[in-house]
């Protein structure tokens, strides 16, 4: 499992704690940990996809290439 998929099960696991929880602000809370999970997922997948471009990239030996844009 990624990072990326730890984070998403972080945000599963707050939301389902939400739904749990009878108390309005600590439902709130629970909500942002949620968010916060998911905005951490969401980053680390397009930090991975950018990581996997530039490293094809610098593998098939087109570095020098592409850093002249």
């Amino acid at each position: 499992m990624d990072m990326a998929g730890v984070f998403e099960w972080f945000a599963q696991e707050s939301w389902a704690a939400a739904e749990l929880t009878h108390e309005q602000p600590q439902r709130e809370i629970w909500l942002r940990f949620a968010l916060m999970w998911a905005l951490a997922a969401l980053r680390s997948r397009e930090e991975a996809e950018a990581l996997g471009e530039n490293a094809a990239v610098f593998l098939s030996g087109d570095a020098p290439r592409a850093a002249q844009g």
